[in-house]
């Protein structure tokens, strides 16, 4: 079975198959992956999974105790993958501190504006995006990286 976390939305039957075996540690990078998608989901959008998002954790602390650490042979949690993990792995932290960084970052509000003014603020952020540290990530990219810190 794949690690595709939309595997029981696409197909029931492959999702049922996960569980169907009862041998969890073999789905762990499954497991692990869908939880973190809802958890990053709620970060970036935190007026969304109200209720389902405290259900979830709840899930993911018990997920904690000896007795479903046995059963499941896995932990259930991992780390969440920030920009901030990626940058340090790739040796990229400096980024972070770049003066242009909100620049790169920044949401362009076209509410109120012509025009002519969004596409000149969306050249300027895809340019200090394109440019800033071209080399600062070793055998990273450093665009994608500015994108997800934005």
């Amino acid at each position: 079975m794949g690690n595709d976390p939309q595997v029981v939305a696409t197909d029931y039957r492959a999702g049922q198959a996960l569980v169907a075996d009862k041998d969890f540690a073999a789905n762990a990078s499954f497991f692990q992956a869908a939880f973190e998608i809802g958890r990053r989901h709620k970060v970036m959008n935190p007026e969304k999974m109200r209720s389902e998002y405290g259900k979830m954790i709840y899930l993911l602390q018990d997920s904690q105790t000896s007795d479903v650490q046995e059963l499941l042979q896995f932990k259930l949690v991992k780390p969440m993958r920030t920009a901030h993990a990626l940058l340090a792995e790739k040796g990229g932290l400096a980024l972070l501190k770049d003066p242009l960084m909100h620049t790169a970052t920044a949401e362009i509000m076209h509410e109120g504006k012509p025009r002519a003014v969004v596409q000149r603020d969306i050249k300027a952020k895809e340019k200090v995006a394109a440019v800033r540290h071209v080399g600062a990530l070793r055998g990273g990219n450093p665009r994608r990286a500015v994108q997800r810190v934005g």
